[in-house]
């Protein structure tokens, strides 16, 4: 799949990643259901698999996840439309694949130059 050349990079991107994430085992014990705190855990713990150097955060009450290094960082300041969708994708699969009761909303790429933050929105708390 040649994802910078097509129509739509970044829904091609964001789609590849929620079906990696998705094909991450979940560590979910016997179908229960994880919590929010857990489900963070879990994703964090995947993050941090990959390389990302992730570090939990809240900023007024929002949850969000920093991730301190980009394993793509070279690819990435040049092509951001592919490879940040592909990260969002890869952590809204991993959430979705655990059922989890938290979604990652949007990944703000470069806040600062070694800085993109990841927002959360947990159920049942107002976005």
């Amino acid at each position: 799949m040649s994802l910078p050349g097509s129509r739509d990079p970044r829904a091609k991107a964001l789609t590849a990643g929620r079906a990696w994430g998705r094909r991450l085992e979940s560590p979910a014990p016997h179908g229960k259901a994880l919590g929010a705190k857990e489900s963070i855990d879990q994703l964090v713990g995947v993050l941090d698999e990959f390389g990302f150097a992730p570090e939990r955060r809240k900023s007024g009450g929002a949850q969000q996840i920093g991730l301190r290094h980009c394993p793509f960082l070279e690819l990435a300041e040049t092509r951001t439309n592919v490879v940040c969708p592909i990260h969002l994708g890869l952590m809204q699969g991993v959430l979705e694949s655990a059922a989890a009761p938290v979604t990652v909303d949007r990944l703000e790429a470069f806040v600062e130059p070694d800085l993109c933050l990841a927002h959360l929105t947990v159920e049942g708390t107002a976005r």
